[in-house]
């Protein structure tokens, strides 16, 4: 399926391509995958969790460590966190997706029963967020007991994803 840009022969968009086998592929489609390019130290409550390193970017809507929306609609955001040096006798990390309609929380309780300190942590969630055209969504960080602000944001194992779905 092409459209044509301005009316212009030369300026053929393709904003839906289906192959042989059925397969629907969307190259405009809204949709990235950042890292960071390094540790991001001693992030404290409701610090932004830090993305230099875009693996892709469809549609160019990631920047600043935050991703607008193009269009109204249900976004995927997915995020896998890795947290060194936990604060000891911390009680609970805390990971929010932030967009303009709401903020959606992810407590992990990190109580063991024993000094955590020096310990890593891989902390994973997902959610389906509405977003109006032109919101924008972040990840924060936050922490409660211990010694706020020890923990650091590992580069190497943090990843940070989302795409349009409806």
């Amino acid at each position: 399926i092409l459209t044509c840009d301005d009316d212009k022969a030369s300026n053929f968009l393709t904003p839906i391509s289906i192959d042989s086998t059925g397969a629907v592929t969307k190259p405009l489609q809204p949709a990235f995958l950042v890292t960071k390019s390094g540790a991001q130290s001693n992030v404290a409550n409701n610090n932004t969790i830090t993305w230099d390193s875009e693996i892709y970017d469809q549609n160019a809507d990631f920047a600043s460590n935050t991703f607008t929306a193009p269009v109204t609609g249900r976004y995927l955001f997915s995020y896998q966190i890795r947290i060194d040096a936990l604060a000891s006798n911390m009680t609970y990390a805390l990971f929010n997706t932030q967009t303009a309609n709401r903020t959606y929380q992810n407590i992990y309780n990190t109580q063991t029963g024993a000094d955590v300190t020096t310990i890593f942590r891989n902390f994973t969630g997902s959610i389906v967020a509405d977003m109006d055209a032109n919101d924008t969504a972040i990840i924060s960080y936050g922490e409660s007991g211990g010694s706020v602000g020890t923990a650091d944001v590992d580069g190497s194992f943090s990843y940070w994803s989302g795409t349009l779905l409806c």
